[in-house]
């Protein structure tokens, strides 16, 4: 595995993802976590440590997606079909385990956890795409990528 183009592929989609989060944020996802903020009688934090927090456990996504496109592409080749399975696979757990808890605690209701589930399944597929296109492993020329 070359670590040094995971890492470009994780600092890079991770910059796009964070970009995208908020974007989804604004359009999609804000009213169902301030719902969810109110119902449990908090405050979402908006200080440089929980932005902080939000970029790490960003690039630790975006890295995570970036290493199993390099472990998967060994098995199932390169290309967008290998980076939609890395997503697919990044994605699975966190959704089943992360918003199943949130649906069954009674955080999110189910429909708004589906909305969630499905937005966090389009940034992760768009993250890995590009993760994909940014890794080649070592020794690979630049036509080969991808």
């Amino acid at each position: 595995m070359n670590w040094k183009r995971i890492a470009l592929a994780a600092i890079v989609s991770g910059i796009v993802m964070f970009v995208l989060e908020g974007v989804t944020g604004m359009l999609v996802t804000a009213k169902i976590y301030s719902a969810m903020m109110e119902r449990l009688h908090l405050t979402m934090p908006m200080d440089t440590a929980a932005i902080g927090v939000d970029i790490l456990f960003t690039l630790i996504y975006s890295g995570l997606i970036a290493w199993i496109y390099a472990a998967f592409r060994a098995q199932f080749g390169p290309g967008p079909k290998t980076a939609l399975l890395a997503a697919f696979a990044a994605w699975l757990p966190l959704s089943l385990i992360g918003l199943g808890y949130q649906i069954e605690l009674k955080m999110v209701p189910m429909r708004d956890g589906v909305v969630l589930s499905i937005t966090a399944l389009v940034i992760s597929c768009i993250v890995a795409l590009i993760a994909g296109a940014l890794y080649r492993p070592i020794g690979a020329t630049k036509t080969a990528s991808a």
